[in-house]
């Protein structure tokens, strides 16, 4: 669905950046605690030394976290 508080250019520019950058991931643990046997955990991922763009996704996904690894990223 379409949202309106997404300027329709940031929007476009998200979406092409992910295409090119991001990646969507997919896990299954075994789980003795879970009702199902297996935890399934989504992920999105986009890995980018330019905070800013990633700052753009948190704000408009409304989700993430921000993490740096040692070479920068």
């Amino acid at each position: 669905m379409y949202d309106k508080n997404v300027p329709a250019t940031t929007g476009y520019y998200l979406a092409g950046f992910a295409d090119g950058e991001a990646s969507f991931n997919v896990t299954f643990r075994p789980r003795n605690d879970f009702k199902l046997p297996w935890k399934i955990s989504l992920c999105f991922n986009v890995s980018q030394r330019d905070k800013v763009i990633l700052a753009l996704f948190k704000r408009y996904l409304s989700c993430g976290t921000l993490r740096q690894r040692q070479d920068g990223v």
